[in-house]
């Protein structure tokens, strides 16, 4: 996708704003080996896509900061952090200056304040951004890669009124706008786990300041369908039964408050009439689904890195014993539930564990977890290599563990109507790209139709 837009449209800037290759500051060692394998995949990526500037993320350091920084060093990967540092060292340039076809951008990266990284201290952002912004000289947009939280931008925006852009890698929210900041400021945010790429184009104004978006008509259509879904939040709320039911449904609500009223902020962003140029921004975020080519290369590294991590992995799997906890499985459900077994046998959670065995993927720490029973249970498997007799996302996934069942047969041991909290442990908005639909998918899986 970059190099097609880099034949088409030039110059193009690259950015990341951290938590590429690991998701929270919490990293067991068990797991750290097959992570850092990934980054070095990840890594080589970013290299091939002439990555400009990176800011990593507290889960990205969790890797090590000396093994990350060397990691990418060697593939030439430029790492940014202006305010961290490590036993009295700042391990990373906090700014980088790219030209290209006479633009001058300045990026400068930097850490939340309330996170932790070992061995590390995690400074004040405010000071270390001005610091960088008088040492790069003039440029034609000030960019930060922010991994902090949104109030945290907004806060550093309206303290340096330089900044132009900042880019979001904190927060994990799938944004399709850009999100008005202060000093004509914007932020900008494509949401986690990889799954969308933003691509911002921009419009330098001569002898403009600031940034504004590009039309107000996507911003006004996002806010009207808001509004129809807060109003229908609000009866669920009234028609709501039982404690769950009404703390889903207030969720429900009190998200599309907050949409609403970051979409009004946004429109009158938009709609506010300046006397001055101002820059001009439009944001689009682009699905790496299946329908995006895989770029043979990549190809070749994913394949060589799902081999070494299998190898790495069969290596270990002898030190994990199976850890099935409460389950028992679903081949001895079919003793007493011959025909729920077999209309399950052809549901697609039955193929759930093949379709980790076709791709490679059966010893993925990342992936597993959705493809078995029980891995969301406190004594079910945390690793691919604990699984046993689980593979695939069986009765028990939705009905519950077993073995007091088994044991002793009685009614209210199972839950006999699985309620959507199941689902949406792995149908989560973010796995499944926001495809999941209960009133759709349930019928798909159900042992008899309603009634």
């Amino acid at each position: 996708m970059i190099e097609d837009l880099r034949s088409e449209a030039p110059p193009i800037f690259v950015v990341d704003s951290g938590n590429f290759a690991w998701k929270s500051a919490v990293l067991t060692e068990r797991r750290r080996p097959q992570q850092r394998r990934k980054a070095i995949l990840q890594l080589d990526a970013f290299a091939m896509s002439g990555m400009d500037a990176i800011a990593p993320g507290d889960g990205d350091l969790m890797l090590g900061v000396d093994w990350l920084k060397t990691a990418a060093a060697e593939r030439g990967v430029p790492l940014l952090s202006a305010n961290l540092v490590c036993d009295d060292v700042a391990p990373f340039q906090s700014y980088r200056v790219v030209e290209r076809s006479g633009l001058r951008l300045g990026f400068v990266g930097i850490l939340g304040e309330d996170l932790e990284v070992d061995d590390c201290v995690v400074g004040e952002t405010i000071p270390a951004v001005q610091s960088a912004v008088s040492e790069m000289g003039s440029v034609d947009a000030l960019v930060v890669l922010a991994h902090q939280s949104a109030a945290s931008d907004h806060a550093l925006a309206e303290a340096i009124p330089e900044i132009d852009l900042v880019v979001n890698g904190h927060e994990g929210r799938t944004r399709s706008q850009a999100s008005p900041l202060p000093g004509d400021a914007l932020q900008l945010t494509a949401g986690s786990r990889g799954k969308k790429i933003g691509i911002a184009d921009i419009v330098l104004a001569p002898g403009a300041a600031g940034f504004q978006m590009a039309g107000a008509d996507t911003v006004t259509e996002r806010l009207e369908r808001y509004r129809e879904r807060l109003a229908a939040a609000e009866v669920s709320m009234e028609a709501a039964e039982g404690d769950a039911a009404q703390r889903r449904a207030l969720q429900r609500r009190d998200y599309y408050i907050k949409e609403i009223e970051e979409a009004e902020a946004e429109l009158a962003a938009v709609s506010a009439a300046t006397a001055a140029p101002m820059h001009s921004l439009s944001l689009t975020l682009k699905s790496l689904s299946r329908d995006v080519a895989d770029h043979p290369k990549i190809e070749e590294l994913l394949a060589e890195a799902l081999a070494e991590i299998e190898e790495m992995e069969s290596a270990r799997a002898a030190m994990d014993a199976p850890r099935t906890g409460p389950y028992v499985g679903s081949a001895v459900c079919q003793g007493c539930h011959m025909s729920e077994y077999a209309q399950w046998e052809q549901t697609p959670h039955a193929m759930a564990w093949e379709t980790l065995v076709e791709e490679g993927r059966t010893l993925d720490q990342d992936c597993f977890q959705c493809h078995v029973t029980g891995a969301f249970h406190p004594e079910g498997p945390e690793l691919p290599t604990q699984v046993g007799h689980l593979q695939a996302v069986g009765c028990e996934a939705c009905h519950g563990p077993g073995q007091e069942h088994v044991r002793g047969p009685a009614v209210g041991q199972m839950t006999r109507n699985p309620p959507v909290e199941n689902c949406i442990q792995c149908h989560d908005g973010m796995r499944d790209e926001g495809r999941f639909d209960d009133a759709t998918y349930r019928p798909q899986v159900v042992h008899r139709p309603a009634g």
